[in-house]
């Protein structure tokens, strides 16, 4: 969720530069794949069914977690030199879709937004991006007083219908900037305020340095993890974000330059709550360029990034931005055992296709934000809301605010991509960013791309002239010495030789699943948009 700024956005390219020339620190290196800690993963669906959950409610809707066998989901693991997440044993391929369900509730009647809701869910199923992220808001499961996880089940519940993996955006405190005491902490002589001396900070903060701040938030954290080891039987939930842009200084609330090394604390003692609780996931944090230019604490910003990255319980941080550059490095990011993501991404622009690419090249788990438009300007999401229902994007439409004067992307194109992307995951996920490359990924309208893989020259050539934006293609050689591609229009792949075989279908479990056979014309293939193809030499 942002309130854009033209200077954060033209800050970003400075602010890289700045990053770069920082030297690497992190946490520490594991190869042996373990970067959470914890227990040891029982089998899935052990746990409780669906409807059990009552068995576990106590006093106050708590949930007894001494009742639950604790199981790890998730955790960091070092594959053919990356960072990669493993979920349930496999590589995990960060790919999702942010949905919020309570910006519609906010905008929408209740019986229109659950509808709006489910459809949605069910278009991110269709668009073959496999996890959605979910919205969960303190205030929602807990009003001070009593636990209630009804939200929690809904959600969890279309989610589940639709068989997507689950990814948690958790919105305590640091709300982006808009967080600050929660509505039952009003008893200043409890619930501290900071003393700050800053004219810019216009509302009280609570000081997160205050033991019961930390308590209630843990105690919070626990709950939901409990939640999903109950509820969450086959055991689809990947990571939850502790704060989102817990830098972010809207509102005037300040509250992490005001007290920047007490929120790092914080949000490494929420991470070292997950890690040990009865439902051990990824932990991840999601930084914006607020403050790029100041020195807090006598730390400039590259060393503000460095020590969030270098706190043990939080195994992935990486920034959120929204522009049109197609070759965003985050490779600063990219040190210890933290995986290089980029959190938000924008889907709803002409380069998100190659955006998406060179993300995928380089390892980088990608964000899209979102689904839809939340704030209903229909500028945003990978659909535009007009007004209650879903209508595709079909790259002519000028958008406005963040992409004022850019064309939108075509909804088709970019499900096209995420078929392939999805038919290829398992690679995508795990095999050396060396043995990848993208081609056009700039998205001119006429390219021929030359590209080396290891001792192999391939050329991706895509013409349409009148086109307000051309496509971009990916090839990675696979384990087995076959080369696995994709583009996201038709376009053709030009080999050193030609190929004894050209299939399509998908990759799953180490083994190739052939759907069809596609001809070459010598050492030419002709790609089609949504399938992925295996090239063998």
């Amino acid at each position: 969720m942002k309130v854009y700024s033209l200077k954060r956005i033209l800050a970003f390219g400075l602010a890289a530069l700045m990053l770069l020339a920082v030297a690497g620190c992190g946490k520490s290196e594991n190869s042996s794949g373990s970067g959470s800690g914890g227990k040891e993963a029982s089998s899935p669906g052990q746990q409780g069914s669906a409807d059990s959950l009552s068995e576990y409610i106590g006093e106050n809707g708590k949930i007894d977690t001494s009742k639950l066998t604790p199981y790890k989901a998730a955790e960091v693991a070092t594959v053919n030199g990356r960072n990669i997440i493993k979920h349930n044993g496999k590589p995990y391929l960060y790919n999702a879709l942010h949905f919020r369900y309570k910006g519609l509730e906010s905008g929408l009647a209740t019986p229109i937004a659950k509808k709006m809701f489910e459809e949605g869910m069910q278009k991110i199923k269709e668009s073959g991006v496999d996890t959605v992220i979910l919205y969960i808001y303190w205030e929602d499961m807990y009003d001070g007083k009593t636990y209630n996880f009804d939200n929690l089940k809904y959600q969890y519940d279309v989610a589940i219908k639709n068989d997507l993996k689950i990814q948690i955006n958790w919105f305590g405190y640091d709300n982006c900037g808009y967080g600050g005491f929660r509505k039952w902490q009003k008893m200043r002589s409890k619930y501290p305020a900071l003393e700050v001396d800053d004219p810019d900070i216009t509302e009280e903060v609570p000081d997160l340095s205050k033991q019961i701040f930390i308590d209630e938030e843990i105690e919070a954290i626990q709950q939901l993890c409990a939640f999903i080891n109950i509820y969450d039987k086959d055991r689809r939930t990947v990571a939850i974000q502790l704060e989102n842009e817990p830098d972010m200084g809207e509102g005037g609330m300040g509250n992490w330059l005001s007290q920047f090394s007490v929120m790092v604390d914080l949000l490494n003692k929420l991470g070292e709550a997950v890690h040990n609780s009865s439902y051990s996931m990824i932990t991840k944090i999601n930084l914006t360029m607020s403050g790029w230019d100041e020195v807090w604490e006598g730390l400039d910003y590259p060393a503000r990034v460095n020590k969030v990255i270098e706190q043990p319980h939080l195994d992935l941080v990486g920034p959120d931005l929204y522009d049109t550059n197609t070759t965003q490095d985050i490779s600063f990011y990219n040190k210890g055992t933290n995986i290089p993501a980029h959190l938000e991404l924008g889907p709803s622009v002409w380069s998100a296709i190659g955006q998406g690419v060179y993300h995928l090249v380089n390892g980088y788990g990608m964000g899209w934000y979102d689904l839809i438009d939340i704030g209903f300007s229909g500028h945003h999401g990978l659909y535009r809301l007009n007004p209650n229902k879903y209508e595709e994007r079909d790259g002519t439409q000028i958008l406005g605010t963040p992409y004022k004067g850019e064309i939108e992307g075509s909804t088709k194109e970019f499900i096209a991509m995420s078929n392939s992307v999805g038919a290829l995951k398992e690679l995508l996920a795990s095999v050396p960013v060396s043995d990848m490359a993208g081609f056009n990924v700039k998205m001119k309208n006429v390219a021929s791309d030359t590209k080396k893989l290891g001792d192999k020259k391939i050329t991706y050539d895509y013409s349409n002239p009148s086109a307000k934006y051309g496509a971009s293609g990916l090839v990675l050689k696979g384990p087995d010495g076959a080369y696995y591609c994709f583009s996201s229009q038709a376009a053709d792949f030009t080999f050193t030789s030609a190929p004894s075989s050209v299939t399509y279908g998908s990759y799953n479990d180490g083994a190739w699943s052939e759907a069809g056979k596609a001809a070459a014309n010598g050492a030419k293939v002709t790609l089609e948009p949504g399938k992925a193809y295996r090239v063998v030499l």
